[in-house]
């Protein structure tokens, strides 16, 4: 029995020769693997994140099943122009968005965007893979927290907020787990992008975290932190973007700098200058 075919799509823009790798979507199968069912029924066919020609990037697609997006201002409308051609070629593809740019007032949404078939709201991980197993089982997507499914009806059903994820090392590392050793052996440079903890005390209403549900900081243990250092120390890395809300706000961020630092000190001539650079601010998608 072949398996379901899924694709990911985190469009990014370069910066030269430089691609930013597509970390929420890692994520979002680093952890859908710890099922057994995932790895049994389906296949990952790719991430996609290179802006090209939209017909082309559809047309390179092999049946796609499920299409999964992760969207925010600076990928949205490429992101619905490829979905609205995939469910044009592909109409039983499930399309799943994702990500800052999704609504939480769903109000219009579905008439605006009849091609998605559901927005998932706030963390992705959990509830991407609760739709992977459901997709395999009775598809009542419209039961479970966290999401809002098209069901071609006028007006939709105020979604339930999923739990935040409080133990987030649950959450395997995409970089440790080899996700993107495929895209590393394209002819670019990458920028990862890093997170050490989660969430955000501070209230700031111009900012995503600020609006967010997430007031509590959740910390990623050190052991996979220096792992991942080391990770990006060993591959064509020059530019690490931090996307803690407040790099610098725990103590222990003064020794994530320091093997950040000597990371960088060791490597070769030829490889890159190791940079680390944080976002303070995200500012919120309008």
């Amino acid at each position: 029995m072949s398996k379901i075919k899924v694709y990911f799509f985190q469009f990014n823009f370069s910066y030269g020769n430089e691609f930013t790798l597509p970390y929420s979507s890692g994520m979002l199968w680093a952890y859908a693997n710890t099922y057994e069912e995932v790895r049994r029924d389906y296949e990952n066919k790719g991430f996609i994140f290179l802006r090209e020609d939209t017909n082309t990037i559809v047309s390179r697609l092999i049946t796609p099943q499920i299409a999964a997006f992760s969207t925010y201002t600076w990928n949205w409308e490429m992101s619905i122009e490829v979905s609205k051609k995939i469910k044009e070629k592909y109409p039983q593809c499930l399309i799943i968005f994702g990500g800052p740019q999704v609504p939480d007032n769903m109000n219009g949404f579905f008439e605006k965007y009849p091609f998605i078939d559901i927005t998932v709201h706030g963390e992705g991980e959990v509830t991407f893979a609760e739709i992977l197993k459901e997709h395999i089982g009775n598809k009542q997507y419209a039961t479970m927290k966290g999401l809002t499914f098209n069901g071609r009806v006028k007006g939709v059903k105020p979604f339930e907020r999923r739990e935040v994820i409080e133990d987030i090392n649950i959450l395997p590392s995409p970089y440790l787990a080899g996700l993107f050793d495929e895209i590393l052996n394209l002819p670019f440079s990458f920028q990862p992008i890093w997170e050490t903890n989660r969430g955000c005390p501070y209230p700031c209403t111009y900012c995503d975290w600020g609006s967010s549900v997430v007031k509590k900081i959740r910390l990623f243990n050190m052991d996979r932190l220096y792992k991942e250092i080391q990770w990006f120390g060993g591959k064509r890395v020059n530019f690490v973007y931090g996307a803690d809300a407040n790099f610098g706000i725990l103590r222990r961020d003064v020794e994530i700098a320091k093997a950040l630092a000597e990371t960088k000190g060791k490597m070769v001539v030829s490889q890159p200058a190791l940079e680390f650079h944080t976002q303070r601010i995200v500012l919120k998608g309008l």
